[in-house]
């Protein structure tokens, strides 16, 4: 089920909700997934600082 909320959250373009769903998963099950994990963290916080500065250059 947890699995199955994450897909459908990154078919609809909510990461954050992805990666929260599978933040859910027992530690083992979460192994598999670290470096995407990783990467996806980074992708998040680089949109995220992107859309700060995109809105302070907007003032």
């Amino acid at each position: 089920a947890i699995l199955s909320r994450a897909e459908a959250a990154l078919t609809s373009g909510d990461l954050q909700t992805a990666m929260t769903e599978i933040a859910g998963l027992p530690k083992e099950a979460q192994e598999p997934m670290a470096e995407w994990l990783e990467l996806a963290q980074k992708w998040l916080a680089s949109t995220q600082a992107f859309a700060k500065l995109s809105a302070i250059l907007d003032q």
